[in-house]
């Protein structure tokens, strides 16, 4: 969560590159993301965890992942047990 507050803290951010929103996965885990990273993770995350069938995989990888929600979901639903994100966006650059 530290992450999140240089975000919501940072001067150097536009004011829509500041808001935060609260995902809560269907494992129940919650997650928090910059709101100009939401792409189509809640709409498609559904399609990939019934796509994988139950199927159990040792590593994932989350392309164009913005912050992650399909990948999250993979990982708290113990379909994957490691995860790497890859995107555009170099999200651990922004607040520094």
């Amino acid at each position: 969560m530290n992450f999140y507050g240089k975000i919501e803290n940072s001067a150097n951010l536009p004011d829509n590159c500041r808001a935060i929103k609260k995902i809560v996965l269907l494992s129940g885990e919650t997650i928090y993301a910059p709101v100009y990273l939401m792409g189509g993770g809640q709409a498609h995350k559904k399609y990939f965890i019934k796509a994988l069938n139950n199927k159990k995989y040792e590593n994932a990888l989350e392309w164009c992942a913005g912050h992650g929600e399909i990948g999250f979901e993979l990982l708290t639903n113990l379909t994957t047990k490691t995860l790497t994100f890859s995107d555009i966006h170099l999200i651990q650059n922004f607040g520094a």
